[in-house]
């Protein structure tokens, strides 16, 4: 603990303001930096600001462009690459349908998993009772 006059303060809060300082001070610094996207070779402008945004978040310096990243991101969104994948249709995922027979009312049926032998699988009527 140090005392300041009056004041009393422990050392580990002055270590934490002058790391804050320090950061602010070397944020005030930073200058506009041109970048060439890695993905379609157009230069952008990695502004100060966003420099700083990016620091404080503890992200790395982007590669590609706004819109190559805008595009990159709405391409894995629409990939369908997982357990739900499907075909797209006005926005929504369709589920990949199986052939089934219940094993209640012996009808046949569409389910959205793969049947496993030796489980029962049941038309939605008969899983609805029960």
């Amino acid at each position: 603990m140090l005392t300041l006059g009056k004041i009393a303060v422990q050392s580990d809060i002055i270590a934490q303001i002058s790391t804050v300082c320090k950061i602010r001070m070397y944020s005030m610094t930073r200058n506009d930096l041109t970048i060439t996207c890695k993905d379609c070779g157009r230069k952008f402008v990695f502004r100060a600001d966003e420099q700083n945004f990016f620091a404080e978040k503890g992200y790395d310096e982007p590669t590609r462009c706004k819109d190559c990243r805008t595009a990159r991101k709405n391409g894995r969104q629409t990939a369908g690459s997982g357990p739900r994948s499907g075909v797209q249709s006005g926005g929504f995922t369709e589920r990949e349908l199986y052939p089934a027979v219940c094993a209640a009312c012996g009808e046949k049926t569409m389910i959205p998993f793969k049947p496993r032998e030796g489980r029962p699988v049941y038309c939605r009527d008969c899983f609805q009772k029960k």
